[in-house]
């Protein structure tokens, strides 16, 4: 790996990115000028982050699904840092990984330390050497991530698994440049890639033929403007988080990312697999209780038109199409991995309680949703959402329409040229 910018170690610290390059900066318009009047107008264009905390909402509490993906993921991880050229680290050089969406919680720690233990490994087979690189991991995320709980769990984490393992936050978009050039070995993105920049402009606008009106999401919508512009701003956004990555990781090195992904090939529209979630966030469920509180008057509809779920499905040949753009890349793996909710057992048993089920899923997408539906609805409109939605959930279920407890994503491996 050539090439290899070293940053000092640093414990438990919080890391301000240094500006952009132009060509990734121009591209992210979350802060000033449009964004500012968005927010005037009770119009989010970027989602607000995950629910921090160790609450009965939080993402902490509720990360079921992600915590599934670990299963798929580590022996995936394990093999690709295990073939990484080590020649780098023989002088004692720190072996630098970043999490991109790193979010909070058990399974950011559990990423953190698999990656840990597969670099002690490949040393230990590789090298001759007794003294094992230092590694370095960053973790990455928007700056309204509680990085304040995530350190917190970390310092508990590290000294009970006394690992030398030197910890950072870096805050900020993944979606323009956050390191310098050539400065990480192995960068990984664990079901946040499908969340865009922000909500695109035309789909809020009701002079363009792109408003969404009547929706909150994409899903079987018939409206082909706001589809395309919801296409357009995906590719661009993944693109972005490509160029920018191209630009810091080494020659040799990878990226890694697992999305929620897309099966039809042909049909954008068609984003979320209704045999899995039919009742999950953003689906059919979801969209009828945001008209619910429409027809009760509790927000009127122009207030759930302007509310646009930033979330795109993205399938293998569009992601093969940006990473190819790129000229940055090899593909070494493109797929769908089918993610399911714990075991078959535990999914025939959750759906065998619909009230459970209506639980599970409420808290689910609040983690996910609230802090983004508080800044449009605020607080009350949004607990009376979510206890609606739990109702229409569990009676999705009672009523049959909910076959499968599952997610398609995306894993993509990416090795730097």
């Amino acid at each position: 790996m050539d090439g290899l910018l070293q940053p000092g170690p640093v414990a438990s610290a919080v890391v301000s990115h240094a500006d952009r390059d132009a060509d990734y900066g121009n591209t992210i318009t979350r802060h000033g000028g449009k964004d500012e009047q968005c927010r005037a107008r009770n119009t989010p264009r970027a989602i607000a982050g995950m629910k921090g905390g160790t609450g009965e909402f939080s993402y902490t509490r509720n990360s079921r699904f992600q915590s599934a993906a670990i299963k798929i993921l580590q022996p995936i991880l394990e093999q690709e840092i295990g073939e990484l050229n080590v020649d780098d680290w023989m002088d004692g050089s720190a072996v630098c990984i970043a999490d991109f969406g790193c979010s909070v919680g058990a399974n950011t720690l559990e990423y953190a330390e698999i990656c840990f233990q597969s670099v002690q490994e490949c040393h230990r087979v590789k090298s001759s050497e007794v003294i094992k690189p230092p590694v370095q991991y960053f973790f990455c995320d928007l700056p309204s991530n509680d990085f304040n709980t995530l350190f917190r769990q970390l310092e508990e984490w590290r000294d009970s698994q006394r690992m030398n393992l030197y910890a950072a936050a870096v805050p900020g978009s993944f979606y323009g440049r956050l390191f310098p050039s050539r400065s990480l070995h192995v960068a990984i993105s664990i079901l946040a890639l499908q969340w865009m920049s922000q909500v695109p402009d035309a789909v809020v606008d009701r002079a363009s033929p792109a408003y969404n009106s009547g929706r909150v999401w994409i899903d079987r919508t018939k409206n082909t403007a706001a589809l395309e512009a919801y296409v357009q701003t995906a590719r661009q956004d993944l693109r972005n988080f490509l160029l920018a990555r191209a630009e810091e990781v080494v020659s040799g090195g990878f990226i890694l990312f697992f999305i929620v992904g897309r099966t039809d090939e042909s049909h954008p529209e068609n984003q979320w697999n209704e045999e899995g979630l039919y009742a999950g966030p953003y689906s059919i469920v979801f969209e009828s209780t945001w008209e619910e509180l429409v027809v009760e008057g509790i927000i009127d509809e122009e207030r759930r038109d302007s509310f646009n779920v930033p979330v795109y499905c993205h399938s293998v040949g569009e992601v093969r199409a940006v990473a190819e753009s790129t000229n940055a890349f090899e593909i070494k793996q493109l797929q769908i991995q089918r993610l399911s909710f714990g075991t078959p057992d535990e999914a025939e048993q959750l759906l065998a309680a619909p009230e459970q089920y209506g639980q599970f899923m409420r808290n689910f997408t609040r983690a996910l949703l609230n802090s983004y539906m508080v800044e449009h609805i605020g607080e009350q409109s949004t607990a009376e959402f979510f206890n609606r939605f739990e109702r229409n959930v569990a009676a999705a279920v009672r009523e049959g329409r909910i076959p499968g407890v599952f997610m398609d994503c995306l894993l993509a491996i990416l090795v730097r040229k």
